[in-house]
């Protein structure tokens, strides 16, 4: 999640949309977000997202905006378009990059933005990799929830047949209020 996490969403989004070397992937709260965006290319406020880390959102770009609500509005519609834009996953050779993770019960190629922003314990639960080939690399869920890995990567008990790690969980906690913190693998080494 990219937005709704902290008091500046504007200025993080900003960031990542100048940062060439910086690639994103979309997450459930990007989607809530995208839902204000109207049919007409107006923005509304979309209650559910509101009630889910929102109204943090809205104030970080009425903020940034200094006040000029119309000025907020706009900027959050250009940010919401682009937000709109990002993938749902990333394949490569080796890896998956994914918000929420996979749902095993499914083949990969039929997944849709409900599987791969909002699948919780079905994922990280199912005890054999839901790719053979490559290790898939997620957040949306605090490594509290993965086992004894509380504010560390949590790396899949199930291996692939080369001995890489089914998955690997990266949500160390950023919005945690005891110990926030954040995390980086380098995919290549582990």
């Amino acid at each position: 999640d990219m937005i709704d996490r902290g008091p500046d969403s504007a200025g993080l989004v900003a960031l990542l949309r100048s940062h060439p070397q910086l690639v994103c992937i979309k997450g459930n709260h990007e989607q809530m977000a995208i839902q204000c965006v109207q049919f007409n290319g107006t923005f509304e406020a979309w209650p559910p997202w509101m009630q889910r880390g929102g109204k943090s959102t809205y104030a970080s770009y009425i903020v940034q905006a200094e006040g000029d609500l119309w000025e907020a509005k706009k900027a959050m519609l250009d940010d919401f378009m682009w937000l709109d834009t990002l993938p749902t996953q990333i394949v490569l050779d080796e890896h998956r990059l994914v918000h929420a993770g996979y749902d095993p019960r499914m083949p990969l190629d039929l997944q849709g933005e409900k599987e791969l922003l909002w699948i919780r314990k079905p994922w990280f639960t199912h005890e054999s990799p839901v790719d053979p080939y490559r290790t898939v690399f997620f957040g949306h869920t605090t490594t509290t929830k993965l086992g004894n890995a509380a504010g560390k990567v949590a790396f899949s008990p199930t291996c692939l047949p080369d001995g890489r790690p089914a998955w690997v969980g990266m949500d160390v906690g950023a919005y945690n209020h005891v110990a926030p913190g954040i995390a980086a693998v380098n995919i290549a080494t582990l």
